[in-house]
């Protein structure tokens, strides 16, 4: 049960964390009715992460614990000192806080329940996030060092696991624990700032209750409902579905991994995309970057709210406005280091929302400048160091263009999709609930204009382009051109409407529609050349953002519909209307209720095993458990470990390849090929060393006392269940290693520190 006090000491520190930095969000959020309760949390961590992060990326000061705290302990002072004598400690205020705190308990303690059923950390890309985990987790310098590739740093989107690892170094949490706890705290996060911003929006059209009851509905919608191919498999099949496996990929009843598994882009190089969505990304258990990095989403949500509803001429020029504008711009930047595909939309959402609310005036300008460049400057250290992956061939540009660094990076970063289009079918499939709320408030809105007098007839321009548009969808058979650009023409056009007017409710559903059905257009016509080369990433990542969008977007919809239909008294509008919601909520419910049953059983007999992911490892290879266990308290700082080489998804529901690194964060030579590969796709000197580092790793095993050990600084040599057996599967390079078992292994040079039921650490030298 060590894993309760350890779950206790991390929520408590999450609470010292987010009540220390309340009065930041007090001040940031001011405009806000709950005055950024909701999102208190994911501020918060950026504010005690960033300053140490920053000092340590750009100065010999190491990153460490102490500086954390210390961070902490500043900010808070401060904050509350300065909440006290502006007035901001209300009971209203307090209030709100205490909610906050109360919903992300319950969904916090609701996710660990389900989580403590299936708390492994192997398969899909586990070891690769618990690696990165690890590794900032221990770290002193930054970036982190990657674990999987000894002498080099991470080139990775790391943000969420350094938060994370911040987190757990504070409360004094191992990663195993940690890893899962991270999750926990990810869905907990996502929850209370989905219900914030929906409650914000709709606070002073809806009131108390029913910005409460659109709150609710925005959680749901966004971090709870799956797609709609769960529903539909089972209509089709209702037992069948049940009876399924999480895993099961059949036509007739696999809904767990398939409902990720929607739109198929025939004749692409790979065809299956990635349609995921949050509740299979929690049931999943992946700590992937789109994961980590949904509730910073929120949060830039909330701030560009509240850049929406400032009222610029009415502040005093105190240059109060002016670092709130930079504070904004720091935590939306932070979006690039979280995930770097998230950053330039919620940059631009907030662009947007700063504009509508100053006009397009040189002094509107003069902000957005502000925002962008604290945005870009607060990481700068992450973007020099980080080489993106995604990138094209320069030797098909004209070579006027090719010697363009930021030219040449866009026309080979973004390239035109000629394939398949998505099909009406997979399209309602992946958006079909919010789609059709969406459709019912624009077409509502757009008809209550023009019946009223209140907008000008359509000009006929826009019926021109609205017949072009359509022969275009019916000759390149992009139906999406229809049903995404439709509404997406009805939410501009109603944005159009409300320039220079107080922004409110319909504003904020307008933008998010318009929002999200734009990007859902981007990526019919393009998409992000990467190793993947086809729609395959950019479908993932970008559906994922219009998710978030149309979750909240919805939601406040649906409660403008009703307080439309109560204003107007009309029965049957209103009946329908909740008939329709108790609908869109069942079917969306199908997906949580049968593949959560599902994933808490698929590994075998249904016991709870607690948040402990690493005691799986002991059931096979006790020594590998126990030495990783050891390692993690008593290794030393800058020490590297010589252990077998990986393969990418092998050894999926075993023991992971490349576990003693992973689970460590103490580098080895060389980890699994296929992550590094991608990690490493623009850097080729380094991608060319993967092949041969698996190699000298083999020489190494064979001969312990050569020269390689101090090319890569080898300190640490382990011999545990893969070195000696192999992995059982065709990762040759994983081992076995034959020379292991020679008497007297490893020789002259090397003390065994640590020996456990076939597994057994050395030392060079005679250090301990």
């Amino acid at each position: 049960m060590s894993w309760l006090p350890e779950s206790m000491r991390w929520y408590a520190t999450l609470l010292v964390v987010t009540w220390a930095f309340a009065p930041l969000t007090r001040w940031l959020c001011g405009r806000l009715p709950d005055r950024g309760a909701t999102v208190a949390r994911p501020l918060s961590l950026l504010a005690v992460v960033w300053p140490s992060w920053f000092l340590a990326s750009v100065s010999p000061i190491p990153f460490s614990t102490v500086g954390l705290w210390v961070t902490v302990a500043v900010g808070g002072i401060a904050g509350w000192t300065l909440a006290v004598r502006r007035g901001w400690v209300t009971r209203d205020w307090l209030v709100a806080l205490a909610i906050a705190e109360v919903v992300a308990l319950v969904a916090f303690v609701g996710y660990v329940g389900l989580r403590g059923y299936t708390p492994r950390i192997t398969g899909t890309e586990k070891p690769m996030d618990i690696a990165f985990l690890s590794a900032s987790a221990r770290t002193t310098d930054l970036p982190p060092p990657d674990p999987w590739f000894a002498g080099e740093t991470i080139n990775y989107y790391y943000l969420g696991y350094f938060v994370h690892g911040s987190v757990a170094r504070m409360a004094d949490v191992p990663t195993w624990v940690a890893f899962n706890l991270a999750l926990a705290t990810t869905v907990a996060m996502t929850i209370t700032g989905a219900a914030g911003v929906a409650f914000n929006a709709g606070r002073s059209l809806l009131g108390r209750n029913g910005a409460l009851a659109v709150g609710v509905l925005a959680a749901f919608l966004v971090a709870v409902s799956g797609n709609l191919y769960a529903a539909k498999d089972f209509l089709a099949h209702p037992q069948a579905t049940i009876d399924h496996s999480w895993w099961t990929y059949p036509d007739d009843g696999g809904i767990g991994w398939k409902s990720s598994r929607v739109v198929i882009d025939h004749g692409s190089a790979q065809e299956e995309t990635i349609n995921e969505f949050p509740w299979f990304s929690f049931l999943l258990g992946d700590l992937h970057p789109h994961v980590t990095a949904l509730p910073f989403t929120i949060l830039a949500l909330a701030l560009a709210l509240g850049l929406l509803w400032t009222r610029f001429r009415e502040e005093s020029d105190d240059g109060s406005r002016w670092a709130r504008l930079v504070v904004t711009g720091i935590a939306i930047g932070a979006l690039y280091p979280l995930n770097s595909w998230d950053f330039p939309t919620y940059l631009v959402v907030a662009v947007a929302a700063l504009v509508f609310a100053s006009g397009w005036t040189r002094a509107a300008l003069e902000r957005v400048g502000v925002l962008v460049a604290a945005a870009g400057v607060a990481w700068l250290p992450f973007t020099v160091s980080f080489v993106p992956f995604a990138a094209g061939d320069k030797s098909g540009l004209p070579s006027a263009l090719r010697d363009l660094p930021l030219v040449s990076r866009v026309l080979t970063t973004i390239g035109v999709y000629t394939g398949e289009r998505t099909s009406a079918g997979e399209f309602l499939t992946v958006f079909g609930i919010a789609w059709a709320v969406a459709v019912t408030y624009l077409g509502v809105a757009v008809y209550r204009a023009v019946r009223t007098g209140s907008a000008a007839r359509i000009p006929g321009a826009a019926i021109a382009a609205a017949v072009i548009v359509g022969l275009a969808a019916i000759t390149l058979s992009a139906p999406v051109l229809i049903l995404a650009g439709a509404p997406f023409a009805a939410s501009l056009w109603l944005l159009v409407r409300r320039w220079g007017r107080e922004a409110d409710a319909p504003t904020v559903v307008a933008g998010l529609f318009a929002a999200g059905f734009g990007l859902i257009l981007v990526t019919e016509f393009f998409y992000i050349q990467d190793v993947f080369q086809g729609r395959y990433n950019t479908l993932f990542k970008v559906y994922y953002q219009v998710w978030t969008m149309f979750g909240i977007g919805a939601a406040v919809a649906v409660g403008l519909l009703w307080r439309e239909a109560t204003a107007a008294a009309r029965v049957v509008p209103r009946t329908a209307l909740a008939t329709g919601v108790a609908i869109a909520v069942a079917a969306g419910a199908v997906y949580p209720v049968i593949a959560s049953d599902q994933w808490t059983k698929w590994a075998g007999p249904r016991d709870w095993q607690g948040l402990d992911g690493l005691a799986f490892i002991g059931e096979t290879a006790p020594g590998d458990e126990a030495t990783i266990r050891w390692l993690a308290a008593h290794a030393h700082e800058g020490d590297v470990v010589l252990e077998a080489p990986g393969c990418q998804y092998h050894v999926n529901f075993g023991i992971p390849t490349s576990r003693i690194s992973a689970f460590t964060g103490v580098p080895t030579v060389i980890g699994q090929d296929g992550a590094e590969g991608q990690w490493r796709l623009q850097q080729g000197d380094l991608k060319a060393q993967i092949g041969p580092r698996a190699d000298e790793v083999k020489e190494m095993y064979e001969d312990p006392q050569s020269d390689l050990f101090a090319r890569y600084g080898v300190t640490l040599l382990y011999v545990g269940e893969f070195e000696q057996h192999g992995t059982g599967d065709d990762c040759t390079k994983a081992g076995p290693f034959d020379a292991v078992d020679r008497a007297g292994y490893p020789g002259s040079g090397w003390t065994a520190v640590f020996s456990d039921d076939g597994g057994t650490l050395y030392r060079r030298g005679t250090g301990s």
